[in-house]
């Protein structure tokens, strides 16, 4: 068996897909399909609704930037676990960067490796001092943004954000004013390869 050249994907599961029924079975038919032109792939989840419960709260309450943005990595946290427990093979969740290095190091075979990062300590404590585009405590940032600012960081060959919807453009600040990406995303995009697939059509092909 000859491994595969090294090569690392971001693949983003947007939270609006968490309580589709059909998540599983189209995740895994992605995963085995993208898995064949990369030998490491790590998946970051959107908060979805766990996200969404807590922007209505900082509407109501005015929880603040900081406060409100801290909440919605926890969520995204709450998320990892979540896809860890529906997808087959099992993925583990990385939860430190140093996990996350270790899994980098690993070799490149002919099967793709697949983890899922939770982001807490990474933005926390890592990006802020990374080169790049560092991303502000707002609603201007989401999962999207994470993930993009993680392709950058790590130069990642590509960032996969899967949507429950088309883009009908490749222009993120179009696609920002549509609500498919977040405001802050066409900041990291112009540096990273990036492109949309809508996992509910994916699925039913």
């Amino acid at each position: 068996m000859i491994p595969r050249k090294r090569s690392l994907a971001i693949v983003k599961l947007g939270g609006s897909l968490l309580d589709w029924p059909g998540l599983c079975g189209a995740l895994e038919q992605f995963l085995a399909e993208f898995s064949v032109s990369h030998s490491h792939l790590l998946i970051v989840i959107g908060g979805g609704k766990l996200a969404d419960a807590i922007r209505d709260a900082d509407a109501v309450h005015q929880l603040g930037d900081h406060a409100s943005h801290a909440l919605a990595i926890r969520a995204m946290q709450l998320s990892a676990l979540i896809v860890q427990q529906i997808i087959r093979p099992r993925a583990q969740v990385l939860h430190l960067v140093s996990e996350l290095d270790s899994w980098l190091a690993q070799p490149a075979t002919e099967t793709a490796w697949i983890a899922i990062l939770d982001p807490l300590e990474f933005l926390e404590h890592h990006e802020p001092q990374m080169p790049g585009a560092v991303l502000p405590a707002s609603w201007d940032v989401t999962s999207d943004s994470i993930a993009a600012r993680l392709a950058q960081v790590l130069k990642a060959s590509e960032l996969v954000l899967l949507k429950s919807v088309d883009a009908p453009s490749r222009d993120a600040d179009e696609l920002a004013k549509l609500a498919i990406v977040d405001n802050f995303f066409s900041e990291i995009a112009r540096s990273i390869a990036w492109r949309i697939v809508n996992l509910r059509t994916f699925g039913a092909r």
